[in-house]
């Protein structure tokens, strides 16, 4: 009966159109190959086979397996057809891309790939202009745009933290006042519970003598007053503990409390030097404005930043640039800002607890070693200012101004490996150094220039020396570390040289360094 079903069946989908099975590429003189080859085939369709079935019911199974594939193909050519919709919609509606009617799948993806990089990369090359407009404005109606709105975000950040600080001064007396009350409320409770502590002792002495004397005389009247003081002690010791619990809760709330005052004050001296930073950001904005404006005044420039000839600009470097020695430290270098004497260096050439900090300058400037004294430290940015603590007469200060052209040609001026060198040859440690080289790479955070990266060859002591514009004389930023890669295998002997941009100079110093 099941044979002649599964025939049946058969003819059915045989009658329907069918392909015929194929049949295996192999001698069968008794049919036996044909069945094993369709079993196997049966099985790679995931197919249970019954044990022992006939060639007949092995057929009828393949063709039953083979109505229940084909819907599932249909399926799949219809979810083809919407991911080919969806790829097409994407490409008009984001990119303005209409692609062709006989397009398949892999053409439309690798369509819609090429727009969406071409986009990316249209979008990163607006970024880096709007970056390069930033770091090098072509107008003064651009300086003072860009200043305006910097002046705005800053001004708004200032208020909200006005808001925010104003919010928690509000809080604080009222938290003072719950505090107060639940310091009160526990002193209370405490006071409470040791009279609860002592009524419970008193009645549990009170049990003890009446079970004693209940034991001696055996009598009614001697084990009801037993019961009765028990009772008594019982119902004392268990006010004690519900006090104690009050005692518990009250200290927790108060220390929750405490904890909250600590947060909130926490907050409020975090929103000060968030206030403080934003004012000097405010205070730094005009001054940097200021100067910008004025070099685009004038088409040539100021006469600091005037083209001047290699020999010109190293006895201009002679005069401005200084080693700044470290008593119990060590040296690095440092360069000339102000007529008053102001110098730019690395917060780390300093140290935590700076002794004796002495500038000395090169032999051929003919000026004697000067005390310095910290005016301010930047550690964030590495940076810190001194100045000349007395006579400051003469000095000729370097012009600081913001570089973002890549390959521009640079000079690292200071005084690398100076003991080192100074002992080895017998010479003056002062002995200034000049190195040449390019700006290779601009180093940003978002759309902020944190970093230049060049090609000069410094070394140990050029820290805090100057990074300068070969054809202008002018600083472009502050020599801070090599980047060493030899512990990397794959970068093994790789060095990377960054200063810090005048802009961070500028902006960290601006009360010092206005005219």
């Amino acid at each position: 009966m099941l044979r002649t079903g599964l025939l049946v069946v058969l003819a059915v989908l045989v009658s329907a159109g069918e392909p015929p099975l194929p049949k295996p590429d192999i001698p069968d003189p008794i049919g036996l190959g044909e069945r094993l080859a369709l079993i196997d085939h049966l099985r790679g369709l995931g197919a249970t086979v019954p044990a022992g079935a006939t060639y007949e019911e092995l057929v009828a199974l393949y063709w039953q397996r083979q109505a229940a594939v084909r819907p599932a193909v249909a399926d799949d050519d219809a979810l083809t057809t919407d991911r080919r919709r969806r790829l097409r919609a994407e490409l008009k509606e984001r990119h303005g891309i209409v692609a062709a009617e006989d397009a398949n799948e892999d053409e439309l993806r690798a369509s819609l790939v090429q727009a969406r990089e071409g986009r990316a990369r249209a979008g990163l090359e607006q970024a880096v202009e709007r970056g390069d407009r930033r770091d090098r404005p072509r107008s003064v109606d651009e300086v003072q745009r860009h200043a305006a709105s910097d002046l705005a975000d800053h001004t708004d950040r200032l208020t909200r933290l006005d808001r925010e600080l104003a919010a928690q001064n509000e809080r604080a007396p009222a938290l003072e006042v719950r505090r107060a009350k639940l310091h009160a409320d526990h002193a209370t409770a405490n006071a409470e519970l040791a009279r609860l502590v002592a009524i419970a002792e008193a009645a549990k002495r009170k049990q003890d003598d009446a079970d004693k004397a209940a034991d001696k005389g055996r009598d009614t009247a001697n084990r009801t007053a037993a019961k009765a003081a028990g009772e008594a002690a019982k119902s004392a010791t268990a006010a004690a503990e519900r006090q104690a619990e009050l005692v518990r809760a009250l200290a927790s709330d108060h220390d929750a409390v405490v904890r909250e005052q600590q947060k909130l004050t926490a907050r409020a001296q975090d929103i000060d030097a968030q206030k403080r930073v934003a004012e000097r950001a405010i205070a730094a904005i005009g001054t940097a404005a200021n100067a910008a404006a004025r070099e685009l005044a004038s088409a040539a420039g100021p006469a600091a930043l005037a083209p001047t000839d290699a020999n010109a600009l190293a006895n201009r470097l002679r005069q401005a640039v200084v080693l700044v020695a470290v008593e119990d430290r060590g040296a690095g270098s440092g360069f000339v800002v102000s007529a008053r004497g102001h110098i730019v260096t690395n917060a780390h050439v300093l140290g935590d607890a700076p002794g004796r900090v002495v500038a000395l300058w090169d032999a051929g400037a003919g000026r004697k070693p000067a005390r310095l004294r910290v005016v301010q430290v930047a550690k964030a940015d590495d940076l810190a200012l001194l100045q000349i603590d007395g006579d400051a007469v003469g000095l000729e200060p370097l012009a600081l101004r913001e570089g973002s052209d890549l390959t521009t040609p640079l000079i690292a001026a200071g005084f690398p490996l100076a003991a080192g060198v100074a002992n080895a040859l017998g010479t003056a440690a002062s002995d200034i150094v000049l190195s040449r080289g390019t700006l290779t790479a601009l180093r940003r955070h978002g759309q902020v220039v944190q970093w230049l990266q060049h090609d000069c060859a410094i070394a140990s002591g050029s820290s805090g020396g100057p990074v300068v514009d070969a054809a202008s004389g002018a600083v472009l930023g502050v020599n801070t570390m090599v980047l060493d890669f030899k512990s990397d295998e794959r970068t093994a002997g790789a060095k990377v040289n960054l200063a810090v941009p005048t802009r961070t100079v500028l902006d960290r110093f601006a009360a010092f360094l206005a005219p």
